[in-house]
């Protein structure tokens, strides 16, 4: 898994400091955490603005909503090296490639909890060539399976991004997702290959 050859780990769900927590609520939570630090484009929160988020996620759960959002924070901080405390009550990922991996994650995770293909279509499509997103998407494409992967890749072929006609953005990006060993089927890579020969040819064309 991406986050054991990172050397992420969570502790167990047996009682002790993480009450019973089990790895996979925690996951959600940091989830949820890192997709709305980087849709808003903060690279750090203050504790009382952290705990205030996670307490409104938590709230349809947990009674005590707001105690366990301080908890959660205190524990993760002590614990996981994930989030840093890198001053006084101001907070942040450990990398920058943590929060990318775990907003990808909260994405996917939404796609599955509402078997909505739109989720992640509107996710990567709304924000395509946007360079903070890029490696979200990528890691976010390695989760599809085949077919929707495969219509991923056939809406940023057809995204008409400005100055497609010379830049070929659409065709690098759909190249690129494909590079990273996303498993779309064959009609569409093939057009990816086909698109990205004859682009190098007509290239080699204007400067013969």
């Amino acid at each position: 898994k991406w986050d054991e050859a990172r050397g992420i780990s969570f502790p167990p769900a047996r009682g002790g400091d993480y009450g019973g927590v089990g790895e996979e609520e925690q996951r959600r939570r940091l989830e949820h955490i890192a997709y709305w630090m980087h849709a808003g484009q903060l690279a750090d929160v203050e504790r009382e603005e952290l705990e205030r988020k996670l307490a409104k996620f938590l709230r349809p759960r947990y009674a005590d909503a707001q105690d366990e959002a301080a908890r959660f924070v205190q524990r993760l901080v002590e614990r996981a090296g994930i989030l840093l405390e890198h001053s006084p009550d101001r907070f942040t990922f450990a990398h920058r490639t943590f929060q990318e991996y775990f907003a990808a994650m909260d994405i996917y995770n939404r796609y599955l909890d509402e078997e909505e293909p739109q989720i992640v279509h509107d996710a990567i499509l709304t924000r395509l060539h946007d360079p903070r997103w890029e490696e979200v998407s990528l890691l976010l494409m390695a989760k599809l399976k085949p077919k929707p992967a495969t219509r991923i890749v056939e809406a940023v072929l057809n995204a008409h991004s400005w100055g497609e006609d010379v830049l070929r953005r659409d065709l690098f990006f759909a190249a690129r997702i494909l590079s990273d060993d996303v498993l779309a089927e064959t009609p569409v890579v093939e057009r990816v290959v086909r698109e990205l020969v004859e682009g190098l040819w007509e290239t080699h064309r204007h400067f013969v």
